[in-house]
């Protein structure tokens, strides 16, 4: 039984691959293998029609403009339902909006003298102190318009924010370049777990002293992504996930058993889809902090 496993046997690489021919015939055992089999995973079963996929981001990756060259082109694709993200991602993912400007550096550069110049690290990402403070100040300005002075939960204030955003794009003419803009225009929602751990949400939480009467509702968060599970499958269930929202989403019996005569939570609806974005789903599928609703 041991021995039944196709044998191993590829044809040598000329550069004439396309990447899938690479994956299938090189990528064969060790961590390779493991890489193909989760390509065949996304490829054959998230990414079918029937399939709501829900992608969760940790760690900087907004910085890096992973956002502009891989994340942005996933959603046009209509490969990325619906978003779960660390706050500070999208804090970053903001300065490229603004036209502002990030640089490669150095891992091992002084730190000390990196402050002295007035310059922010990111491991071996660099920028000037003054990109925070622009940041700081756009999301203190647009949070304190009147459409912001209610409670809310995330993905409705980063729809909301993410439309200015797009203004001050298309006013520096630029376009594509952030992840919370070009997701306000495909209506993909956005949420984070923790809207107190990034700059976001402390620059909200400075404008609560002041007055500002807009709050962050956790649980409208937790019913809303519950409700995008429980439509497309109401027994679907994950675990091992890397944002905190993506554990009780996952688990909408839990809430389902609330709901009056068996009936189904109303799913929340930020903006209309665009149709190559609507992916009806079945199951349950899970490739390392993205998660894919699946046959």
């Amino acid at each position: 039984a041991y021995l039944r496993g196709k044998r191993i046997d590829p044809t040598a690489i000329n550069g004439q691959e396309l990447v899938a021919d690479l994956v299938d015939n090189a990528f064969l055992a060790y961590n390779a293998g493991r890489l193909r089999e989760a390509c065949h995973l996304f490829s054959r079963r998230m990414l079918q029609d029937d399939t709501t996929v829900g992608m969760s981001l940790t760690g900087a990756m907004t910085p890096a403009g992973i956002g502009m060259s891989c994340l942005i082109p996933l959603m046009e694709a209509g490969f990325v339902d619906w978003i779960i993200s660390t706050g500070a991602n999208l804090y970053h993912d903001a300065h490229f909006a603004l036209g502002l400007a990030l640089h490669q550096g150095r891992h091992d550069a002084d730190d000390v003298e990196l402050r002295e110049k007035g310059v922010v690290r990111i491991y071996d990402i660099f920028f000037d102190y003054d990109v925070l403070l622009s940041t700081d100040a756009f999301v203190r300005e647009v949070s304190a318009r009147p459409e912001f002075q209610r409670a809310m939960s995330s993905a409705e204030y980063h729809y909301l924010l993410g439309g200015y955003l797009r203004g001050r794009e298309a006013a520096l003419g630029l376009s594509k370049r952030s992840v919370l803009s070009r997701a306000h225009e495909l209506g993909v929602p956005i949420y984070t777990s923790s809207p107190g751990d990034s700059s976001i949400g402390m620059n909200v939480a400075e404008q609560a002293l002041a007055g500002s009467r807009l709050r962050f509702d956790v649980s409208a968060d937790v019913n809303e992504t519950a409700a995008i599970v429980l439509r497309e499958y109401p027994d679907s269930l994950v675990h091992r996930v890397p944002c905190n929202l993506h554990a009780p989403a996952a688990c909408p019996r839990t809430v389902q058993g609330r709901c009056p005569d068996g009936q189904r939570m109303p799913v929340p609806s930020i903006q209309p889809r665009e149709q190559a974005l609507d992916h009806p789903s079945q199951d349950i599928a899970v490739v390392d902090g993205v998660h894919g609703v699946a046959r």
